[in-house]
């Protein structure tokens, strides 16, 4: 089976962040989110993929080679915006198949049952099947209604309703490609907004299938940094976190653990890392330094007696001796704090301009005093 993976959204609740990468190239933990899904895609028997992407395509060049064999990897450039089914349809207009495939989203981060999806969407020979999964909060993405054989009745858009957990649609598709016959290559369109809503009131036979596996979506800061978190909880498989034994680690620094400190990382005496903490390549900590639950992506250096606590930091940063990075703030590629500069819970700073505004709460212990 092949799969479409959207990836041309310019991932602009992600912003700074998104400045120089898309989305789905951002780190989780020690690989960009796109590797863990593809590896994923991989285990659950998918053939081949095909990466549908925005302006940054040129990004997306490295996994043509980093594919392994058993599941080749194109790259597919988005002539301009066309939502998230426009892309698949002119797309798969272009490599023209009778057989069903799987189309998702390039930001997710899940473990949910792929194979046992695609197993129920054909033994029930659906042309349409949505992987559902459930949300403590559904306003953020809309309820998907079902009937109790699973046939799906009504969506509701941003319910006001929001006192108990519900079942959302994940970004997870399986679309045979007669569904989209009589529809436009070139033209935007939408699966959420535009073409399930449609087939619905046109009478065709959309399918949910309930996981209760774990599911994030990570396009926003908040969701970004809870995903990294799960990560580093073991709520959703890794791989390995830990210390590389290549790193340069002063000795005696206390680490909280989980965390992660790549092979280039530099960490001087008297610093402490605390728990839930990424350090990527060549990232320099200097003496005294406090770096708690935090990721600070490559090349940027920290330095004397500086704190950094429940924060997202770009590359090739900069941070001045002393200056202190409040929880929840996140700062773009390339910016540079300058010595007992403070920033606040929240702010969100670009090369080119700070936003003030809290985005995610960090727990109170964790909390500089």
């Amino acid at each position: 089976m092949h799969a479409w993976i959207l990836s041309g959204g310019r991932g602009t609740r992600l912003f700074p962040l998104t400045e120089d990468y898309p989305k789905p190239l951002l780190p989780l933990i020690h690989r960009p989110m796109i590797e863990t899904l593809l590896q994923k895609m991989e285990s659950e028997g998918i053939d081949s993929a095909t990466i549908l992407a925005g302006p940054m395509a040129a990004r997306f060049a490295y996994l043509t080679r980093w594919a392994s064999s058993k599941m080749p990897i194109t790259v597919w450039a988005e002539p301009s915006p066309l939502g998230t089914a426009g892309a698949v349809i002119t797309a798969q207009g272009k490599k023209p198949s009778s057989e069903p495939f799987l189309v998702l989203s390039g930001d997710g981060l899940f473990d949910l049952d792929i194979r046992g999806f695609v197993a129920k969407c054909r033994a029930a020979h659906v042309e349409v099947g949505i992987l559902l999964a459930q949300a403590a909060d559904p306003r953020e993405f809309g309820k998907v209604v079902t009937d109790t054989e699973g046939w799906v009745t009504h969506f509701e858009e941003k319910p006001l309703n929001a006192d108990q957990p519900a079942w959302v649609n994940t970004g997870i598709y399986y679309l045979n490609p007669q569904v989209f016959h009589g529809l436009l290559p070139q033209q935007p369109y939408d699966f959420g907004l535009d073409l399930f809503p449609r087939w619905l009131e046109q009478g065709k036979r959309v399918f949910g299938v309930r996981d209760h596996g774990y599911w994030s979506d990570l396009g926003t800061l908040a969701r970004y940094h809870g995903g990294i978190n799960d990560l580093m909880q073991g709520k959703v498989s890794a791989g390995r976190i830990g210390i590389s034994t290549s790193a340069k680690l002063a000795h005696r620094v206390p680490v909280g653990r989980p965390s992660w400190i790549a092979d280039t990382a530099e960490v001087a005496e008297g610093v402490t890392i605390g728990p839930r903490t990424v350090l990527n390549d060549r990232v320099r900590i200097a003496q005294n330094a406090v770096v708690k639950q935090s990721l600070i992506r490559s090349g940027t250096v920290i330095h004397q007696g500086a704190q950094v606590i429940g924060a997202v930091i770009g590359e090739d940063v900069v941070i001045g001796a002393y200056a202190r990075i409040e929880p929840g703030a996140v700062i773009g590629s390339r910016c540079r704090i300058e010595e007992n500069q403070r920033v606040p819970a929240g702010t969100v700073m670009s090369a080119d301009g700070v936003r003030p505004g809290r985005f995610f709460a960090v727990a109170a212990e964790l909390q500089v005093r």
